[in-house]
């Protein structure tokens, strides 16, 4: 255990997407660079092999010598009756801290705390964290407004998140602390060898989930409108993977959208892309980005107050102003694929940057670095924990 404290880390569920890998890269930290002893605990059922190439997310911590649980929780009952599960676990865990992320796992993790209904000898610092600013469904800015009051304090990775949570609950103690990547690992990555795109083809690229906040379907039909050179790369699964297929058979480009499945390397894709492109305009952090430029590819966005923290518009790649339609998606993309996305500039390259500043790369790994957010995570819950 070395040094550190004792931390157990509570989340909806281990799927591979960006919160998933976010919280692999911080209780891995937490355990390898600052002796804590860690333990993930996931609300759903742990994700099988067959869903992507590669490790899950879970074998990834149980790798690195993580103890991972699930609750398997299914249905409105189950996350009821899951309640005193999770509070049995969290006790037997003897943690300092407890560290619930996303919504259905803060909701759950103050009901199974109990705060204000059982008193007990056991008492951690209970810290959660939220990593959306999806406007819909509103209940769950009610739950989480709600389940906050239970928290002696709450990590988001940007200040309009916290911005959010403050106008639906009350919030002890606040801190942003951006989410970070490994930035060597992917600047130095190895490209996939097999692609399902022609030689030769423009290709724009998605990392992440098939949700409907993504406005994947806006992506599709920009790439629809913009000729038959420029293919789109679909890297993940969910929800609305069934229906984003019709579509894009509806639009008579099936041949030029893949649905290439979920990965857990997904740095060897981004080195395939031309540029990467984001049309969601509700991200609370944006890691697909992150991971782009550290990879060297540039990047295609909606302007918001979260992306305008991450993206340098004519340094790192094109902010586009909500909002978002396939036309102004296309201009960007067109100039950004044309080598042509700032007046007078030279060609994209990821080292290149306006009046002498940083590279896109030395940017990403001075602000994003996975070892500096575990450091602020680290000092931020030694603080609670001794608090309590």
């Amino acid at each position: 255990m070395g040094d550190g404290g004792k931390i157990v880390l509570v989340i909806t569920d281990l799927e591979m997407g960006g919160s998933p890998r976010w919280l692999r890269d911080l209780a891995v930290g937490l355990k390898r660079e600052w002796g804590w002893a860690v333990e993930v605990v996931s609300l759903k059922a742990l994700p099988v092999r067959g869903k992507s190439n590669g490790p899950t997310i879970a074998e990834q911590l149980q790798g690195a010598g993580i103890g991972v649980r699930s609750l398997g929780i299914r249905g409105a009952w189950g996350f009821w009756r899951g309640r005193r599960v999770l509070r049995r676990m969290l006790e037997e865990s003897g943690a300092e801290v407890v560290y619930s992320v996303l919504v259905h796992a803060n909701v759950l993790t103050a009901l199974a705390m109990g705060r204000g209904r059982r008193r007990s000898a056991w008492r951690p610092a209970f810290v959660q964290g939220i990593h959306t600013l999806q406007r819909r469904p509103r209940w769950h800015w009610r739950a989480i407004g709600w389940a906050v009051k239970f928290a002696d304090a709450m990590i988001v990775p940007s200040g309009a998140v916290l911005e959010r949570v403050r106008r639906y609950g009350r919030v002890r103690e606040g801190v942003v602390i951006p989410n970070g990547i490994d930035v060597e690992r992917f600047a130095r990555a190895v490209p996939v060898e097999r692609v399902p795109w022609p030689e030769g083809a423009k290709v724009v690229g998605y990392v992440g989930r098939f949700d409907v906040v993504k406005n994947l379907d806006v992506l599709i039909r920009t790439v629809e409108r913009m000729g038959d050179g420029v293919h789109l790369a679909l890297v993940g699964y969910g929800a609305e993977g069934e229906r984003l297929q019709g579509l894009a058979g509806e639009l008579g480009i099936g041949g030029r959208v893949h649905f290439v499945g979920a990965t857990g390397e997904p740095e060897r894709w981004y080195r395939r892309f031309d540029c990467v492109c984001s049309a969601s305009e509700e991200e609370g952090f944006g890691l697909m980005l992150v991971e782009a430029m550290a990879a060297g590819a540039p990047v295609v966005a909606v302007e918001t107050a979260v992306t305008g923290e991450i993206v340098r518009s004519g340094v790192d790649g094109v902010l586009v102003r909500p909002p978002v339609d396939s036309g102004r998606l296309s201009e960007a993309l067109g100039r950004v694929l044309g080598g042509k996305w700032r007046e007078g500039a030279a060609p994209f390259s990821p080292t290149f940057a306006a009046g002498g500043g940083k590279s896109t790369q030395a940017w990403v790994a001075e602000r994003f670095s996975v070892g500096g957010m575990v450091a602020r995570h680290r000092e931020f819950l030694e603080k609670i924990r001794e608090g309590r």
